[in-house]
């Protein structure tokens, strides 16, 4: 596994040379390395990719404001908050080569729009 100092300061060293916010860059590692897990599971198949990070990666960051989330689409998945808080626990607790570690007993799932027709959540991990 890579060590967290070294990823950190490769991270920084890319933002310095890219002249980027080492913030924006250390949050778009942790999306990125959150959807390679995503990628990895066996819940692949079940969810769409949409929003600003799916426009980051397809603009390769060439992108004004960095993402602060990830935006999904479920398909053939329940999106009952309990349910999705099992699937995404299940996701950020795979071993990857990466420092990334994620606390799953302080994961959070909330409506965002429980009284639409297609309701959404936001689940919200913490780093450890």
């Amino acid at each position: 596994m890579r060590s967290a100092i070294s990823v950190k300061e490769r991270l920084k060293n890319y933002a310095k040379k890219n002249h980027r916010v080492v913030q924006d860059v250390f949050i778009v590692y942790v999306l990125e390395r959150t959807l390679y897990r995503l990628s990895i599971s066996k819940y692949k198949d079940q969810f769409i990719l949409k929003g600003g990070i799916l426009l980051y990666g397809l603009y390769e960051g060439d992108f004004t404001r960095a993402t602060t989330d990830i935006d999904l689409l479920g398909t053939g998945i329940s999106n009952e908050a309990d349910k999705m808080k099992t699937v995404f626990s299940n996701i950020f607790s795979m071993e990857c080569d990466d420092p990334i570690a994620f606390q799953l007993d302080t994961l959070k799932v909330s409506n965002i729009t429980e009284f639409k027709h297609y309701h959404g959540l936001n689940i919200h991990p913490c780093l450890a």
